[in-house]
C-alpha cells in the first residue's frame, strides 16, 4: 500500500507494509529464476534481512511527512511556527503593539495655530492623545465654521465646496424678511436657509447669536466664504490623533473633550467617531484568522482595492473599473485588468496601496506609472489615473405652479449637483436621466431642457464619457429661466 494523501489527511505505511510491498515486488522480479519455488524473505533469509534494513529508514521518512504538512497547516500552527508559516510563506506579518489612532475635531478662532503634538484627553478614561499634524484654524480645509452676523442688511450669501465632490453646490442665499429688525432674526434666517437649501450641511444657533454651519459628514473638509454683513470667526478642523501609551482604552464618540495643551484661541475638541483601544501583540487566533482572509482569492478584491486606496491620507475620491472580457476595452483596460482612478493623496503611497491589495496576475491601466518593490527588492509596475474632469452645462425653462417653493430654483440646482456627485468614472450622461434629479422638487414643469459640454453647443443628445473621465456640473452652470 503506498502513502496516501487526500482531503482527509495523510495515511502512511508501517515497517511491515514496506517489507510486504518489497517482497511482492521481488516475487515478480525473480519469478523466472525460482522454477516454481517459494521466494524466501523471512528474517533468516538474506533478502529478508536486506528488506528489513531498507524498510526501517523508509518508515522513518514516511513518519516525518505528517510533521512537515502540519508545519504548513495554519489551523494547528502556533507561536513562532505560525509566524514562520504566515510571514515566510504567505508574507503576512503578525501585528505588533500599536498605539490607538483616531479622528478628532478641533474648534477655535480663525488664525489659531495648534502645533503637532498638542494633547487632548478623554474626560472619562483619562487617556491622552497627541495631534499628528499642525493645524491652523481657517475657513479653508475645514469641516465647518461659525458665522457672526455683523449688522442687519438685505442679502447674505454662503458659498462652499467639499473636497471629493467634483460638482459644486449653489451658494446659499439668505434674504432679510420684512419683519427682521435684529441680528437674532437674521441668525434664524441663516439657520433655516442652510437647513433647507443644502443636504450636505447643517446649521444651528450658538449661544452668542452666531451661526454654526458644518458638514454632515465630519470626516469631510472643504472651503467656506460668506458675503454681506457677516464674518467667519471660528472653524472646525478634523485631525488625526495618536494615543500617548500602548494601553489606552476605547473612546466612545464624544468622550475626547479635554484640552491638555492650553493654546490661546483653541476653544474645544471632540471625537465624532469611536476610537479603538490600543492593541497588544496580535494573538495566534487573530493572526490566523487574518492570514486566512488575506489568502482568499479574487472574491472581495474589488472592495479590497477601494478600501486600501481610501485609507491613503489625502485621498478624496477613488474608483475601480474592471474588464472581465477577453479583449482590451476602448478606454485601454486590458483583459483581466483594472483601471483605478484616484483624486488626492501621494502617488507613491497610492501605488503601494494598490500593489498590496491586488491579486497576482491582475494588470493595471492608467496614465500614471509607478514602480513598487516587493519584500525581495524586485520591482513591479503599478498604473493608475487621476480623474479627467468633463464640465457640462445645462439650460432649462420652468412653468411654475402655486406650490413651487420660494427657493425652488436653488433646490433644483442642489438636486442636480448631488446627482452628478454620485456618478462614477466613465459613466455616460443620458439625456432622459436628467429629469430624475430635477423632478425631486414639486410645483413646476420643465420645458426646453438642453445640456452639453460647457462652452459648447447645448442640445438633446447623450454625452459619452471616456474611461478615466468623470462628468461634473457646477450650480453656476445650471441656468433656469421661465416663470
Amino acid at each position: 500500500m503506498p502513502n496516501i494523501f487526500d482531503d482527509k489527511g495523510i495515511k502512511i505505511q508501517g515497517i511491515d507494509d514496506f517489507r510486504r510491498g518489497m517482497v511482492q515486488s521481488a516475487k515478480v522480479s525473480f519469478a523466472d529464476k525460482l522454477d516454481g519455488k517459494e521466494l524466501r524473505a523471512d528474517d533468516s533469509s538474506m533478502l529478508g534481512r536486506l528488506f528489513s534494513t531498507i524498510a526501517k529508514p523508509l518508515t522513518q521518512n514516511a513518519e516525518i511527512l505528517p510533521l512537515i504538512l502540519q508545519a504548513f497547516d495554519i489551523n494547528s500552527a502556533e507561536g513562532q511556527q505560525l509566524d514562520n508559516l504566515l510571514w515566510n510563506v504567505h508574507r503576512v506579518k503578525r501585528k505588533g503593539e500599536s498605539q490607538s489612532i483616531g479622528l478628532v475635531t478641533l474648534y477655535g478662532d480663525l488664525g489659531t495655530f495648534i502645533p503637532k503634538g498638542s494633547k487632548a484627553g478623554n474626560s472619562i478614561t483619562g487617556d491622552s492623545y497627541q495631534t499628528d499634524s499642525d493645524i491652523t484654524m481657517s475657513s479653508n480645509n475645514t469641516n465647518g465654521v461659525d458665522i457672526r452676523v455683523d449688522s442687519v442688511v438685505g442679502l447674505y450669501t454662503l458659498s462652499y465646496n467639499i473636497d471629493g465632490f467634483l460638482s459644486n453646490s449653489p451658494s446659499i442665499v439668505i434674504e432679510k424678511g420684512s419683519s427682521d429688525v435684529a441680528i437674532k432674526d437674521i441668525v434664524s434666517r441663516f439657520v433655516d436657509a442652510v437647513n433647507t437649501q443644502s443636504s450636505y450641511l447643517f446649521a444651528s444657533k450658538n449661544n452668542d447669536n452666531s451661526v454654526k454651519v458644518a458638514m454632515l459628514d465630519e470626516s469631510h473638509i472643504g472651503n467656506f466664504t460668506v458675503s454681506g454683513s457677516a464674518t467667519i470667526v471660528r472653524s472646525y478642523s478634523p485631525v488625526y490623533v495618536t494615543s500617548e501609551t500602548y494601553d489606552s482604552e476605547e473612546s466612545k464618540a464624544g468622550q475626547v473633550t479635554s484640552i491638555r495643551t492650553p493654546t490661546l484661541g483653541w476653544r474645544g475638541v471632540t471625537n465624532p467617531y469611536y476610537i479603538f483601544p490600543s492593541q497588544g501583540i496580535e494573538s495566534d487566533e487573530d493572526y490566523r484568522s487574518r492570514g486566512k482572509l488575506l489568502q482568499q482569492s479574487g472574491y472581495g478584491k474589488y472592495t479590497s482595492i477601494l478600501m486600501s486606496v481610501k485609507s491613503v491620507r489625502g485621498v478624496t475620491y477613488e474608483n475601480v473599473q474592471q474588464n472581465t472580457s477577453t479583449n482590451t476595452t476602448n478606454s485601454g483596460i486590458v483583459n483581466n485588468g483594472v483601471a483605478i482612478t484616484v483624486m488626492g493623496g501621494n502617488e507613491e503611497d497610492i501605488a503601494l496601496a494598490i500593489f498590496n491589495s491586488m491579486s497576482e496576475g491582475i494588470m493595471t491601466s492608467g496614465d500614471i506609472l509607478k514602480e513598487v518593490k516587493d519584500i525581495n527588492g524586485f520591482g513591479h509596475e503599478v498604473k493608475f489615473s487621476r480623474p479627467n474632469i468633463t464640465a457640462l452645462e445645462m439650460n432649462m425653462s420652468l412653468i411654475t405652479y402655486p406650490d413651487f417653493p420660494n427657493n425652488g430654483n436653488v433646490r433644483i440646482k442642489q438636486s442636480i449637483v448631488e446627482w452628478f456627485n454620485n456618478l462614477n468614472v466613465g459613466e455616460d450622461i443620458h439625456y432622459s436621466r436628467l429629469y430624475q434629479p430635477i423632478n425631486d422638487i414639486q410645483g413646476f414643469a420643465v420645458k426646453n431642457l438642453k445640456f452639453g459640454y460647457k462652452g459648447g453647443t447645448l442640445g438633446l443628445e447623450d454625452v459619452i464619457i471616456r474611461g478615466n473621465e468623470i462628468a461634473t456640473i457646477s450650480a453656476e452652470d445650471i441656468n433656469i429661466g421661465g416663470s
